[in-house]
């Protein structure tokens, strides 16, 4: 039978067997006819001993064709299994592969939508009228905490607390937020 990860049926095989069945047939035809040809009981004993005797020797050779067919065969079919098992992995690899660069276009289309997103919004608060305004001591306090508290969190990010911006520029007002450059956000 044919199907998936089979080879084809070979179709010699078929004509093998009509011809061994036709083959058959005319033997025993001709047998009959020699046996009724044959009327001395010791002549048919004969003839039925060698018969039974070729007989023997016709299925003897046939078992060893054949189990010296199957040992020539089970290299073959173990190297075919070997290939399609890894076939399959090539393919479960391949699914992997596809299933991996559809992940990191989406989070890199994240991030790009995310990079434009901040960046209209920065734009916009430095658009305000109170950008340039001095904060309360306590609220630029408390934020001065939050953005500590934000860099000790993700220490791996590039991080600049508040207070090193605020105390190199001498000021409490928050000077013009500026978007991170490069490629990914929050990296330098």
């Amino acid at each position: 039978m044919s199907g998936p990860g089979r080879p084809p049926v070979e179709i010699t095989w078929l004509w093998r067997r009509i011809f061994t069945y036709l083959a058959s047939l005319a033997n025993a035809g001709l047998l009959a006819a020699v046996i009724l040809k044959v009327r001395d009981p010791q002549g048919l004993a004969a003839l039925a001993l060698g018969l039974v005797a070729a007989l023997v020797l016709a299925l003897s050779a046939a078992r060893l064709w054949e189990a010296g067919r199957r040992a020539g065969a089970a290299p073959l079919l173990a190297e075919a299994s070997a290939l399609r098992a890894q076939a399959a992995r090539s393919a479960l690899e391949a699914e992997g592969a596809r299933g991996q660069l559809a992940r990191a276009e989406a989070a890199s289309r994240a991030a790009r939508r995310l990079e434009t997103e901040t960046r209209a919004r920065i734009d916009a608060l430095n658009q305000l009228e109170d950008a340039d305004a001095p904060l309360d001591p306590d609220r630029l306090a408390e934020l001065r905490r939050a953005d500590r508290g934000l860099c000790d969190a993700a220490p791996g990010l590039a991080c600049r607390p508040a207070a090193a911006d605020a105390a190199a520029s001498g000021g409490g007002a928050l000077r013009g937020l500026r978007p991170a450059t490069g490629g990914e956000p929050g990296r330098p």
